[in-house]
């Protein structure tokens, strides 16, 4: 998708997987000597048009990540919304079970 080769179709030949790095089929740069040196690109430049789903584990590790992907909606929560969802405490109350619940723990430990 970028660099000398943006236009170019090829299937991947070789992954280093240490480097992080793949070369593709058809793809090399000649050498001053003459000779042709395959050329490693970054993944993250080129992109993926035909998966090869021969391969029973590549199938097994997309059937493993697979995972259905929610929709939400497109407008904004408003406030009613929110509010609904959220239960509203009142501080008065959250006082009333911290006073309670350290009680309790000061009648345990005698």
């Amino acid at each position: 998708m970028r660099g000398f080769f943006k236009k170019k179709k090829a299937k991947v030949s070789n992954v280093d997987l240490k480097n992080a790095l793949v070369t593709l089929e058809g793809l090399q740069r000649a050498k001053k000597d003459g000779s042709k040196v395959n050329i490693w690109f970054r993944p993250s430049n080129l992109q993926i048009i035909i998966l090869e789903l021969t391969d029973k584990q590549r199938l097994d590790a997309l059937n493993r990540k697979a995972t259905p992907v929610t929709v939400k909606s497109a407008k904004p929560a408003t406030k009613q919304e929110i509010q609904k969802k959220e239960p509203v405490v009142k501080k008065e109350s959250v006082k009333k079970e911290i006073k309670q619940e350290s009680k309790g723990k000061k009648n345990a430990s005698n």
